[in-house]
């Protein structure tokens, strides 16, 4: 196993478990809304944020998933 591949793989590993991560903390997030905790405009900039980091975890994900694939 090429270096590249291994590098990969601890990227898409991190990448994984941030994602993991990130969607636990905003369903916790996404309940204290609903349950009146945080008000509509600051939960409305949560779901937000949360949707960005996502798209963007995802997007580092998939790149780490494509260099995996093609390195030798």
């Amino acid at each position: 196993m090429g270096a590249l591949k291994i590098i990969a793989t601890v990227i898409m590993t991190i990448f994984f478990l941030n994602i993991v991560r990130k969607l636990i903390l905003g369903e916790i997030k996404m309940a204290a809304w609903k349950n009146g905790a945080i008000t509509n405009e600051d939960g409305a900039k949560l779901k937000m944020k949360s949707a960005r980091a996502l798209r963007l975890n995802f997007g580092f994900l998939v790149v780490a998933m494509a260099t995996f694939l093609f390195a030798e």
